[in-house]
């Protein structure tokens, strides 16, 4: 059996920095002749910025989460969940499970591409389950208005990790929505706005439950 001395894992770490580097100026570029209207020009620079993302194990053929980031930014959604799709067969379940995070964020009303998301997301849960996969699987089970479900994704999320806002606010929102649990909700945001500092979204989900307990003027105030 061949090992990788130690200096040939540095080489490992050094290239993928470079190519990672190289892959986030080519992709600036790109948006830079954007912004100007040079759509052909910027297409091509988001070309190589792709080819150019680090490789798993050499193998460009290998999904790997920064790829999954890079077609969500270029709102390439459907190629982002083909791809969340073949990271299945891989060992990176950490990776998958922030992948299918960044995918439950995307501004889509697909209903296909939320439930091919979806079944991802209940397979890194169901292998490994951790908070990442948890609030991913109740963001996207949220999304298509599955509440029970996400609900209960959100509770598991914050059992691994209470102080997660993200959870934290969600929850609070589809409790306020759903006129369920009310005071519990507004314990939850309390301690997301304890933690994160007066957000948009969570003064939203304030304002949201101030509505749902017949606090009017509060919901204003608050909106």
């Amino acid at each position: 059996m061949l090992f990788r001395s130690q200096d040939d894992k540095g080489d490992a770490r050094a290239r993928t920095v470079r190519r990672r580097l190289a892959a986030a100026r080519l992709e600036e570029f790109g948006n830079d002749l954007a912004r100007t209207g040079r759509k052909q020009a910027a297409d091509k620079f988001f070309a190589q910025a792709e080819a150019w993302l680090p490789e798993v194990a050499g193998n460009p053929s290998q999904p790997t989460l920064l790829h999954v980031l890079f077609l969500i930014r270029r709102d390439r959604t459907k190629d982002a969940v083909a791809e969340i799709e073949r990271m299945q067969q891989g060992k990176d379940t950490d990776a998958l499970a922030k992948a299918c995070l960044a995918i439950a964020q995307v501004n889509t009303n697909e209903r296909d591409v939320l439930e091919r998301a979806t079944r991802v997301a209940e397979h890194v849960t169901s292998v490994k389950p951790s908070a990442d996969s948890w609030i991913a699987l109740g963001a996207l089970q949220d999304r298509t208005a599955n509440y029970d479900a996400a609900e209960h994704s959100y509770r598991e999320g914050l059992a691994v990790a209470a102080a997660r806002i993200d959870a934290l606010n969600n929850l609070a929102y589809i409790l306020a929505l759903r006129k369920k649990e009310l005071p519990e909700a507004r314990k939850l945001i309390d301690q997301a706005l304890a933690s994160g500092g007066p957000r948009g979204p969570l003064e939203d989900s304030l304002a949201m439950i101030e509505l749902a307990m017949g606090n009017t003027d509060a919901a204003l105030a608050d909106a």
